[in-house]
């Protein structure tokens, strides 16, 4: 699992509200092919329409072949 920090603000007039969210992301891949894959630590971005809204690290890890691993 990944915890990715976010932030972002909305104006509603005449008083202005800042918000601060942490998000907990839990992302599958699958590998198809018959053999192993082994992946090193990492950086992301998140992104909302275009804009960078946060980010998060990478582990290292491996999924096995022809399976699906949560990140």
């Amino acid at each position: 699992m990944t915890s990715v920090r976010a932030r972002g603000g909305c104006c509603l007039h005449p008083h202005s509200v800042q918000l601060n969210v942490t998000l907990l992301l839990t992302v599958a891949v699958h590998n198809p092919n018959p053999a192993s894959f082994v992946y090193m630590s990492g950086h992301t971005d998140l992104t909302y329409r275009g804009a960078k809204v946060g980010e998060a690290e990478i582990d290292p890890g491996r999924i096995p072949a022809r399976a699906t691993a949560r990140c």
